[in-house]
């Protein structure tokens, strides 16, 4: 490949090529007009800043020497894509978090054509999408936020048509247990109703409890019982870490969910239109 030989006074600015500089300047983001060989014709002020370089030393140099030699191979290939199809290229940056790619950046290269019809110069300029992709990511967290509250409250609507029905207790229970396990994201749950006899908890319905918790948690008991400290305080209660939380019960009971996996508790309390618990 004939590699072109430039002279200092070819990057001499000439009256009209003022008017050329003061646009590239004009533009806030990196912005170079380059040969095919990527030999720098122009730049702009923030291109020179990127790389921590006088604007006056830019010139004549080449564009890949400034790069990283991966994403120097990768921009050779993109230009040779342009060359190929004399269109503009659009992509992203190649290291995000490099010190000289700080946040996230589109690419653009567009051709220049020659007297003759063909690619002679490019321009290349880039634009800051990190406000952009982050505005993204919010919308796709939000979004799903909006999913899951419309999928609980599908469920909940479910459950009101049930209350309405006579003799469809064990249904109520169980899209109760479902709709729980959806909003909060558990793997298993219980509807525990208070025993007229004992006036303790005991499991009327669950979801996903091994044989070893159903056999546990069938029937609160008087001491330092989580289930216990919701009945007294009617008040939802969460449990972070059972390990840690001074409201957890005995060995037993401990042992028994860490050994089934069971790390964190919400108990939430299902009220009486009286306010007494169910």
């Amino acid at each position: 490949m004939d590699v072109p030989k430039y002279n200092k006074a070819d990057f001499e600015l000439q009256p009209s090529e003022h008017t050329l500089r003061s646009l590239f300047n004009a533009i806030p983001e990196s912005m170079f007009l380059m040969d095919c060989q990527g030999i720098l014709l122009e730049a702009n002020e923030p291109f020179a800043k990127r790389f921590g370089k006088p604007l006056s030393e830019c010139f004549g140099i080449n564009v890949y020497d400034l790069l990283p030699s991966d994403v120097a191979l990768h921009r050779k290939k993109k230009v040779a894509e342009v060359l190929r199809t004399a269109k503009r290229l659009s992509f992203e940056g190649e290291l995000e978090g490099d010190a000289l790619f700080q946040g996230r950046k589109i690419h653009h290269i567009c051709p220049l054509f020659g007297s003759d019809g063909n690619v002679d110069r490019l321009v290349v300029f880039s634009q800051d999408i990190t406000e952009l992709k982050h505005t993204e990511e919010r919308l796709r967290a939000a979004q799903a936020v909006l999913d899951k509250d419309l999928e609980a409250m599908s469920k909940l609507h479910e459950i009101s048509a049930l209350f309405v029905r006579e003799g469809n207790v064990d249904g109520v229970f169980e899209k109760v247990i479902d709709a729980a396990c959806a909003i909060t994201g558990a793997e298993m749950g219980s509807v525990r109703l208070v025993d007229a006899k004992s006036g303790h908890l005991k499991i009327a319905a669950q979801q996903g409890f091994t044989p070893l918790l159903r056999e546990c948690c069938h029937d609160s008991t008087v001491g330092p019982c989580v289930c216990d400290r919701v009945l007294l305080l009617k008040e939802q209660i969460t449990v972070e870490d059972i390990t840690q939380s001074a409201l957890i019960w005995g060995k037993k009971e401990l042992e028994a969910h860490l050994a089934e996996g069971v790390h964190s508790l919400q108990l939430t309390p299902l009220m009486s239109r009286s306010g007494e618990m169910l």
